[in-house]
């Protein structure tokens, strides 16, 4: 519940226009002609998913407080919906309003009226001007916005950014020597580093990403590449005597106090920002003070092992409207060896890289004309059509039904399911006939409006939905990356419709669902359940329920999992795979997520065995994440080296001479006939230089004709790894080729 309160010297209110129908209140004559109330305390209230008499009881004691505080005569408890983006259902929201009025009535003064719930309204206040008349509060559990904190490297809008750096209520964060505070500490010494050097650079914010860190500064110019083996030497100088690191736990307020002293312009807006009962957690090093909600070293002479690996442009908060800082990315370690073993891994990865690959085999390209778009060649849409093939028959296989929502959708979408509130500004909008739509940047939505089209039964759940949607996200141009960092890309979600009590084999289904996707490709995995955060949706017994069924279905599956104590989704607990690929790099794809909210907001109800109406609970799942992701890990994860079921083209069929051409086609023909893949190099040249062309397409299979495969009605074979197989007959080796491809080998 949040709640704002004011002590006026007068309100004045009158409904003009129903807003909504279920749950309005019903009005008088002699409310439509207004209402004015003097010497008052004004509650503005919104109600919140999953508010309770016990925020109701609290609400009263602080309107109480206040009210006795400032001596006023009158409460008007009134409605207003704008304090929040996560409303209460219009069944529930009324109910609670009418126990605070009446308990404010009660327990605070007789002398309490309330306005009118879910109408327009107009009204008129003056506002006292003492340092108490206005007053805001969030009374029980923060429900109303996640707060809950972005991953790595995965802050970009200028809310999430503030999010990814601030506490609600005060926390000690302490000091930690784990692998985060080693990365942390290396970016809080290279901004003491440059401050000493020179007192007007801007310090911006350090954060983590996948595999290390950056820290944002301001140096007035630009820098270069070839400046960074001069830093870190200079770094390596620096963190070889004592920097002792302190922390402190600062109040909004404190914390525009010390990055004005400091001069510090960037982190001073980002102070000033911050909601009035933010705090920061800072750590500090010599003259720098920089937010982190990651604990670090107590010492930067604690440092061992760093690696200064490139420089670019960031604006500030992500924001293009801001000045552009020089961003410092880097890799720290705990000792020398590690972080050897971690640079040989990169070099060899950058002969997998997936951009190189993609152009070398022809099956992708990015251009300037549409930015984090990709472009599918002919070849690589053969890759995506299989990987969809195999998604639809495991589909299929578990009972999934196929979708297909709309790219564009009305703003009011958008604004119910909390994007325009949280992440408006990575979407996309234009102007239709005069209304304002958004492009989806997820899925949920359109499967929640099939589901409502029609009036559903408990005899039709659990309803399980599938699509291929294509999504678009807005992302800054510096860091797109291939197909890992897009702004358009197809995700494979899975929406579950069930009761309740068929939440554990809904989810026992979709992790059997998993395991065997993963284990296809070879991948292993480990998992990782995130239970309830602190700040969250939804009572303790249904997350007790939806735990310990998540619990039980893992238990069942006979795998080892991580308990993530407290970092849930503020609306229901999950479950993450972690998949490692061949160069044992670990990616994170699928999520299981329980999902409390949606069906809240979107009012999704269903008949129950009682026939009464119901909230179902809602699964969200997806196999490959981002379908181009994916594809991109493929690529890394075989080196290009796809398996025959995969591979664009799965036979080369190869001539030595031209005397061969006319069998050589013969054979083509019969493998084209049964459905295989296959090419037909029979263009003058030597056998050599066209074995070598088809070992850089690496192509499964090469048949190579010559005189002797002539004379004798048969086919040499070379497989991908050199080994040879001469006089093989053609039906046999078809066979082989059958049998791969049905076993996805």
């Amino acid at each position: 519940m949040r709640i704002l309160k004011l002590h006026c010297d007068y309100i004045y209110y009158k409904p003009k226009k129903l807003a909504v129908k279920q749950g309005a209140d019903e009005v008088t004559k002699e409310d439509l002609e207004g209402k004015k109330v003097e010497e008052v305390l004004v509650v503005f209230t919104a109600v919140e998913n999953g508010d309770s008499q016990k925020e109701v009881s609290e609400a009263v004691v602080e309107i109480k407080k206040m009210f006795e505080t400032v001596k006023a005569q009158n409460v008007v408890i009134y409605p207003y919906a704008h304090l929040s983006s996560n409303l209460a259902s219009l069944k529930d929201a009324p109910t609670i309003l009418a126990r605070l009025y009446e308990e404010t009535k009660k327990s605070v003064t007789p002398n309490t009226f309330k306005s009118q719930f879910g109408w327009y309204k107009e009204f008129e206040l003056k506002c006292k001007g003492h340092p108490l008349s206005e007053l805001s509060k969030t009374i029980g559990e923060s429900k109303g916005e996640t707060t809950r904190k972005p991953k790595a490297g995965t802050a970009h809008t200028i809310h999430e950014v503030i999010y990814s750096v601030m506490l609600e209520e005060p926390q000690n964060r302490g000091f930690a020597k784990d692998k985060n505070a080693y990365r942390l500490t290396t970016a809080l010494s290279i901004a003491a580093l440059l401050k000493q050097k020179d007192k007007n650079v801007g310090l911006g914010l350090m954060q983590l990403n996948e595999n290390g860190f950056y820290v944002d500064i301001d140096l007035h110019r630009s820098l270069s590449p070839k400046e960074l083996p001069e830093l870190q030497k200079e770094l390596e100088n620096f963190i070889s005597t004592s920097h002792p690191i302190t922390q402190k736990l600062v109040s909004k307020e404190q914390a525009e106090k010390i990055f004005a002293e400091q001069k510090e312009p960037y982190l001073l807006e980002l102070a000033q920002k911050l909601p009035e009962h933010a705090f920061l957690n800072l750590y500090c090093m010599d003259e720098v003070s920089v937010p982190s909600l990651v604990p670090l070293l107590d010492n930067a002479n604690e440092l061992r092992a760093i690696h200064l690996a490139g420089v670019g442009g960031a604006y500030w908060l992500n924001d293009s409207s801001k000045p552009q800082l020089q961003r410092i990315a880097g890799f720290s370690f705990p000792t020398k060896e590690a972080l050897t073993n971690f640079l040989e891994l990169q070099e060899k990865a950058k002969d997998r890289d997936h951009r190189k690959l993609g152009l070398q085999l022809d099956l992708f390209s990015v251009h300037d004309v549409a930015p984090g778009m990709a472009f599918f060649h002919p070849k690589g849409m053969i890759i995506r059509n299989e990987l969809e093939k195999y998604w639809r028959e495991l589909n299929h296989k578990y009972g999934h039904v196929e979708i297909r929502t709309p790219i564009l959708m009305d703003a009011e979408v958008w604004k119910n399911s909390g994007h325009w509130d949280h992440y408006k500004e990575n979407m996309y909008f234009t102007q239709i006939d005069g209304k304002l739509n958004g492009v989806k940047p997820m899925n949920c939505p359109g499967a929640i409006i099939i589901f409502k089209n029609t009036r559903r039964s408990y005899r039709e759940l659990p309803l399980r939905l599938a699509e291929l949607g294509l999504v678009h996200r807005h992302e800054f141009s510096g860091v797109l990356s291939g197909l890992f960092r897009v702004r358009a890309f197809t995700q494979d979600d899975s929406h579950v419709f069930c009761a309740q009590e068929d939440i554990e084999s809904e989810v026992e289904a979709r992790l059997r669902y998993l395991d065997e996707f993963y284990h296809t490709f070879g991948f292993e995995y480990t998992l990782e359940l995130s239970t309830r955060p602190p700040k969250r949706l939804g009572t303790d017994e249904q997350w007790d329920i939806a735990e310990n069924a998540l619990k039980k279905a893992l238990d069942k599956l006979g795998k080892k999992y991580k308990i993530n104590e407290g970092d849930g989704a503020f609306y229901g607990p999950k479950i993450d795979f972690h998949i490692k690929d061949s160069l044992g790099r670990t990616w994170q794809c699928a999520t299981e997520q329980l999902d409390f909210q949606m069906p809240l907001r979107f009012d999704v109800t269903f008949v129950d065995k009682d026939g009464k109406e119901a909230n179902p609970a809602m699964l969200h799942s997806v196999a490959h994440g981002s379908v181009e992701r994916f594809y991109a890990i493929l690529v890394e994860h075989f080196e290009g080296k796809f398996p025959t079921w995969l591979a664009p083209i799965q036979v080369a069929v190869i001539t030595v001479s031209d005397d061969q051409k006319e069998y050589a086609k013969q054979v083509y023909d019969q493998l084209r006939a049964n459905g295989i893949r296959v090419e037909l190099e029979d263009k003058t040249g030597t056998v050599g230089a066209k074995i070598r062309n088809w070992q850089q397409q690496k192509v499964p299979y090469m048949v190579i004709i010559g005189e002797q495969e002539v004379g004798s009605n048969t086919i040499s074979i070379r497989d991908r790894k050199g080994s040879e197989t001469h006089n093989a007959n053609l039906s046999e080796f078809v066979k082989t080729i059958h049998l791969e491809i049905e076993k996805r080998k």
